[in-house]
C-alpha cells in the first residue's frame, strides 16, 4: 500500500518525523503516515493537556483503544491514553499521549489499513494545533485532520469555512483542498492562556 501524507511543521520549532520529512509530502511504503516530534525537552504550555483536549479528563474504556499495533508503534503513543473523539464517514478519530509526552491525533481512514497521526509537544498544540492530511493512491481516500485547544475550538469554527466538526476541537475534510482559504491567521482566545493561536489550512495538492 502507498500513502501520501503533508504534515504542518509548528513555526520557530525544528521537528521531523519518524520518516525524516516535514513539511512536505512524504510517500511511504505502508498504510501508516504521520508527524512525530523528536526526542526533546518540551516548552511549557500556559494550560494543561487536559484542558485543552478535555476528553482525557475520563477514564479509557473498551471504544477508546486501537488495537493497530503499527499505529501506535509508529506515532510512539501509550496505549493506555487513547480516547476517541468521534467516528465521521466511517473514519475513527482518537487523541492519545506519547511516550516522550506528546499529544497526538490520529486515524483510520473508512477503518481500514490506511492511518495517519500529528504529534505535537502540548505547547505546540496551545500555539498551533496539529495538522495531518493522508492520501491513499491506491484508493479515492484521502483525510485530513485539525486538532486544536478546547478554548479555541469555537473561534476556528467561526473562522473557517470548509471544515468539518465532528467533535470540540476536531477538525475534518475529505477531499484535498487547492485553496486554502486559512493561513496563519490569529485567532482570539481567552485569559486560560497568554499564547496566541495561530491557525492554517494545509495545502493538500
Amino acid at each position: 500500500m502507498s500513502v501520501k501524507s503533508l504534515f504542518r511543521a509548528p513555526r520557530n520549532r525544528t521537528a521531523a518525523n519518524r520518516f525524516g520529512i516535514i513539511g512536505t509530502l512524504a510517500v511511504l511504503a505502508s498504510g501508516v503516515a504521520g508527524c512525530a516530534s523528536p526526542q526533546v525537552s518540551h516548552e511549557t504550555s500556559n494550560q494543561s493537556v487536559e484542558v485543552m483536549v478535555p476528553v482525557f479528563e475520563r477514564a479509557q474504556n473498551v471504544d477508546d483503544e486501537i488495537t493497530d499495533m503499527n499505529l501506535i508503534e509508529a506515532a510512539g503513543i501509550e496505549p493506555a491514553s487513547t480516547r476517541l473523539l468521534a467516528v465521521e464517514n466511517d473514519t475513527p478519530f482518537w487523541v492519545a499521549r506519547g511516550t516522550n509526552g506528546d499529544v497526538c491525533v490520529l486515524y483510520a481512514m473508512q477503518g481500514s489499513a490506511f492511518t495517519g497521526f500529528s504529534c505535537g509537544s502540548p505547547s505546540t498544540l496551545e500555539a498551533y494545533g496539529l495538522a495531518v492530511a493522508t492520501v491513499a493512491n491506491t484508493t479515492d481516500l484521502f483525510t485530513e485532520a485539525y486538532l486544536v485547544p478546547a478554548d479555541v475550538s469555537d473561534a476556528v469554527a467561526e473562522a473557517v469555512v470548509g471544515l468539518n466538526n465532528p467533535a470540540h476541537g476536531l477538525f475534518t475534510r475529505y477531499a484535498p483542498n487547492e485553496n486554502p482559504a486559512v493561513v496563519g491567521i490569529e485567532i482570539p482566545r481567552g485569559e486560560g492562556s497568554k499564547a496566541a493561536f495561530i491557525f492554517s489550512e494545509l495545502h493538500t495538492t
